[in-house]
């Protein structure tokens, strides 16, 4: 899965969201997704560089800052990216 950063973790740990990338000191551009029945799982790997991601536990949406685009997106639980 190569280097990563872009850790975030339900607060019950049934579900968690990371970040990686090809190798080592390079950018992290694939979103993945873990769950304890399913595994891990690729969202996206339509990023450039993803730097941090946050959750809401309440409404089910992750934040996502995409660095080298100069961006944010908000993910609802369909997968739909939105800018923000």
């Amino acid at each position: 899965m190569g280097d990563g950063r872009a850790l975030w973790v339900k607060s019950d740990e049934s579900l968690i969201y990371f970040g990686s990338g090809p190798g080592v000191n390079l950018d992290v551009t694939t979103l993945n997704q873990w769950t304890p029945a399913g595994g891990v799982t690729v969202i996206s790997s339509n990023f450039l560089d993803i730097g941090n991601v946050l959750g809401d536990e309440r409404t089910g949406d992750l934040y996502i800052c995409d660095r080298n685009a100069n961006r944010v997106y908000r993910m609802d639980t369909n997968g739909t990216l939105v800018t923000i």
